[in-house]
């Protein structure tokens, strides 16, 4: 993929941690191969994951074995965390509970923060907007001659 795209997906609680799973049919996943290793930023709002061979996390292997369809086995890359870390980004939710996320993918990196942000972005951007088109602008008034004459 050569153009950022920003797709939905969703975190989910397990066993009262956050558990982030991508799998390389869903998501593509370019730059993130099987067994490689990658590492991952924790920001106060997202997280960035980036395929490093020094990283201190593994891209995880899943084997299909072979079927009438695709008579040889197949491997597909799989991310993943599943830690407390989340929890301060994504929130706390029950055990089986998703939260809606949104992301950002080039070739072996991924941006990923929680889809209420962006809907909190918008919603002050409009506030903003519409507070700016009802404030009035001061504008000099420049009709009296003898006035303007004197500031000039």
């Amino acid at each position: 993929m050569s153009e950022i795209e920003l797709k939905p997906m969703k975190i989910h609680t397990q066993k009262g941690k956050r558990r982030l799973w991508l799998e390389q049919q869903r998501y593509g996943l370019d730059g993130f191969a099987p067994g490689s290793s990658f590492k991952v930023t924790y920001h106060a709002d997202s997280i960035e994951i980036e395929s490093d061979p020094e990283g201190s996390n593994k891209v995880f292997t899943r084997v299909k074995k072979p079927s009438k369809l695709h008579p040889t086995e197949r491997k597909f890359a799989i991310v993943s965390l599943h830690n407390s870390k989340l929890k301060a980004i994504f929130g706390d939710t029950e055990d089986g509970v998703d939260t809606f996320c949104r992301y950002e993918q080039k070739p072996g990196y991924l941006k990923i923060w929680p889809a209420d942000k962006i809907e909190q972005f918008a919603e002050k951007f409009a506030e903003d907007i519409e507070r700016q088109s009802k404030e009035v602008p001061v504008i000099p008034d420049y009709s009296d001659e003898e006035t303007y004459a004197e500031v000039a």
